[in-house]
């Protein structure tokens, strides 16, 4: 049946009712920015990673080119998204240009750097979770990168409304946005939906797990000389909002993270891949 032009009209203008209609029901809020020189960044910093919201670190001494350049070495893009680990042959030169910021509140283990082309992503076409108990970092080295996290509440749902708890994939009208420049360096809780949107050509972070340092406990009077897994449940009951799974047995940690199959030892736990 052939098209007239009033019906080509027609779906055109109710294409952009409906996204209208759901641009307006989104509520899009903007990711907080600690300025890590400020005198009460630590306090802020622990404030927000306690309610689960996302934050961008600025004013560090990061974002300078790395020596050796990777796009020169050992980072070759491979598409529109690219994940590289860090050699072993190379860690050892970029440990001494890392400054990471807030050294007497993070731990920043890097681990790999994860770049690509524009137009791989948009800004909800990769959202996903990463099961986890540690929240993650994006260094930022070159190009920009947007990132769009859903804001957890009591009241989220699955994604055909069903009951969920922290951890699992979740629906919300809120979402934070970020766009992250080189120099800054994006800190997130990965149980939270999220997807990011390469920005520039040659656009890459270098990604890793944050752990926090246990001299925190001080803050809080809750002194402890326990290691190991016991010392990462203390800290994270303290100062995070974590998925169940992360304060309970090996067991039940294992299973969040790996899968059901996993065994894993109380004072040990492997760590998988960092993505955004």
């Amino acid at each position: 049946m052939p098209v007239s032009p009033q019906n080509v009209t027609w779906l055109a203008f109710l294409c952009w009712l409906c996204v209208g209609l759901i641009r307006a029901s989104t509520n899009t809020l903007v990711t907080p920015r600690v300025d890590v020189n400020s005198k009460d960044a630590q306090e802020q910093l622990l404030g927000y990673m306690r309610s689960n919201t996302p934050v961008v670190l600025t004013g560090t001494r990061l974002g300078e080119q790395m020596h050796p350049d990777p796009f020169d070495t050992w980072f070759k893009e491979k598409g529109g998204h690219t994940v590289v680990h860090v050699p072993p042959e190379y860690r050892e030169q970029y440990s001494s240009q890392w400054a990471w910021p807030l050294n007497n509140t993070l731990h920043f283990q890097p681990e790999a750097a994860w770049g690509g082309q524009p137009g791989f992503f948009d800004d909800e076409g990769s959202m996903h979770v990463d099961k986890d108990c540690s929240w993650f970092f994006a260094a930022q080295y070159g190009g920009r990168k947007k990132l769009t996290m859903r804001q957890w509440s009591a009241e989220s749902k699955g994604p055909n409304g069903e009951e969920v708890v922290l951890g699992a994939f979740f629906d919300s009208p809120s979402r934070f946005q970020s766009e992250v420049v080189p120099g800054e360096v994006l800190l997130w809780p990965p149980w939270l939906p999220h997807a990011t949107r390469i920005m520039d050509p040659h656009t890459f972070s270098i990604n890793g797990r944050i752990d926090l340092l246990p001299s925190l406990l001080q803050l809080h009077e809750q002194g402890t000389s326990a290691a190991g897994r016991i010392m990462e449940r203390t800290l994270g009951k303290a100062f995070l909002m974590q998925p169940p799974p992360c304060q309970g047995t090996a067991a039940e940690e294992g299973n969040y993270r790996h899968g059901e199959d996993n065994e894993e030892d109380e004072d040990t736990h492997e760590t998988g891949h960092v993505d955004l």
